[in-house]
């Protein structure tokens, strides 16, 4: 009889550090490199010293607010979880329901990340 893999349950999610919401309006970028995905998410903002100094229009930057770093095959399972959240409806995405959430699982990810 060939083995058969024990099916393992989804473990449960924890926050103990209890990590904060990022707010990021700004650009963002995925580098791929091997077999690391790293998800860089920017907000823009005004310059200080512009704004203190009342310089119209201050400059902006794009500050890095967070970096992800994932396997790249878990890009897939954020592409189902993303392509899932827009067509979820076929009204605008600011339609949607506030308190959905959806589960990061791909059913080609053996390892369990991002579930």
């Amino acid at each position: 009889m060939p083995h058969q893999p024990k099916h393992q349950p989804h473990p449960s999610v924890i926050d103990p550090d209890n990590i904060p919401e990022t707010f990021a309006t700004g650009p963002l970028n995925i580098e791929v490199t091997g077999p690391i995905a790293i998800l860089m998410f920017t907000h823009a903002r005004n310059d200080i010293c512009d704004l203190m100094a009342g310089k119209q229009p201050p400059a902006m930057s794009a500050v890095v607010r967070a970096r992800i770093v994932m396997p790249t095959e878990a890009l897939g399972a954020l592409r189902d979880v993303i392509n899932q959240i827009i067509g979820i409806a076929i009204m605008p995405i600011a339609t949607i329901e506030p308190t959905t959430a959806f589960a990061l699982s791909h059913p080609s990810s053996s390892r369990g990340f991002l579930r």
